[in-house]
């Protein structure tokens, strides 16, 4: 049998200068009403969602750390690993056995 193609939920070429043609407006405004509403950049604001799309796959299936990261728009594992870190205060792979841990 032959896997299913999985998708990527968040392309990592996705920037924001796609997103301006997409909504059109101009990266000046996007940068200045993201700020403004949410108080992040728009490429934090998109950096956020990826990990919390990444947090929940790590937590929700048995994809690679790697995989993970890729599916969610990141090109290195390295830094998805920094990004997590970072944001979450764990390694992904820590975060995924806490959540087994605290599941069983």
């Amino acid at each position: 049998a032959v896997a299913p193609k999985r998708e990527r939920t968040c392309p990592e070429a996705f920037d924001m200068d796609a997103c301006c043609r997409r909504i059109t407006v101009s990266e000046s405004q996007l940068y200045r009403n993201t700020t403004r509403i949410f108080g992040l950049s728009p490429n934090n604001l998109l950096r956020g969602y990826r990990l919390l799309r990444a947090k929940d796959m790590l937590r929700t299936t048995d994809l690679s750390v790697s995989q993970v990261g890729f599916d969610t728009g990141f090109s290195s594992s390295s830094y998805f690993t920094k990004c997590f870190k970072s944001q979450y205060g764990l390694l992904p792979l820590a975060y995924r056995e806490l959540c087994r841990r605290m599941r069983d």
